[in-house]
């Protein structure tokens, strides 16, 4: 399956000290490109909390950071802040077509195509820079946006922006941890204190389930509540698919119902 990835947009650190400053600001270990191509991370508030994702690779001597087109110019100006004396250089990116690439979709032979670094059960994510038919063998998308994200709900797989709105969440309630996002090894950023200590003395009360009940389609928006089979409250739905759903959910609590009374249930 083939899905243009709609509302993306790229940040472009350049210049000598590009990858330091990422690295001293950002959840993940950006060193980590240079042997697997792309990483995917976060940048946080001072308190922790996530404000912007991103995913980032090498291209032409500069690193790209996509991120959600809503976000572009904060996200710029926020990582600004921190780059003074740093030899890092900023720029917004040319337009630059984003496709998820996942099943058994034969792979194009294209340097800016890299195994999703969050799981393997996501595929691929394929850049193309200059326009949509520039390659020699163009990409057709074969899924919709329902698709998608039923795929990524599927696997348990965060979608930060869509998910989770900016400050509202810990890198570790978003399962970044699980997914490559978190490197606790790497040293200091933004929010590290906060992170660490939750991790190293499992401090953590909530984090985000994928949810499955045929009554959610059309009949469950996010901020429904959840509850538990003897009704007590656990959680609250934060985005929905389908028939499938994202929701935060207080560890060691398993939802089975919606307060409308849906029966739900965890994947």
């Amino acid at each position: 399956m083939i899905y243009c990835v709609a509302d993306r947009s790229f940040i472009v650190l350049s210049n000598v000290g590009a990858f330091d400053f990422l690295q001293s600001v950002c959840t993940c270990d950006i060193h980590r490109i240079k042997t697997h191509g792309m990483v995917w991370g976060a940048i946080l508030s001072p308190q922790g909390k996530f404000l912007y994702g991103f995913f980032a690779f090498e291209y032409n001597n500069a690193l790209y950071l996509e991120v959600h087109s809503d976000i572009l110019m904060q996200c710029g100006t926020y990582l600004s802040k921190y780059a003074v004396n740093t030899r890092t250089d900023f720029a917004i990116g040319d337009t630059v077509f984003v496709y998820a690439l996942w099943g058994d979709t034969p792979l194009p032979p294209m340097d800016t195509l890299f195994v999703d670094p969050r799981t393997e059960a996501m595929g691929h994510r394929a850049y193309v820079f200059g326009g949509a038919n520039t390659l020699s063998h163009p990409l057709s998308p074969t899924a919709t946006y329902t698709d998608y994200h039923r795929m990524r709900i599927q696997h348990g797989v965060p979608d930060l922006e869509t998910d989770i709105p900016a400050n509202k969440a810990f890198a570790l309630e978003l399962n970044m941890d699980v997914y490559n996002g978190v490197d606790f090894d790497k040293g200091c950023y933004i929010g590290q204190e906060v992170t660490a200590r939750m991790h190293w003395r499992k401090a953590l009360k909530k984090r985000l389930v994928s949810i499955v009940g045929d009554g959610l389609n059309n009949r469950v928006t996010a901020g429904e509540r959840l509850k538990t089979a003897d009704n007590k409250p656990c959680g609250e739905v934060v985005f929905v698919c389908e028939n499938t759903a994202v929701a935060m959910v207080r560890i060691n609590t398993y939802p089975t119902h919606t307060t409308g009374g849906i029966p739900i249930k965890m994947l």
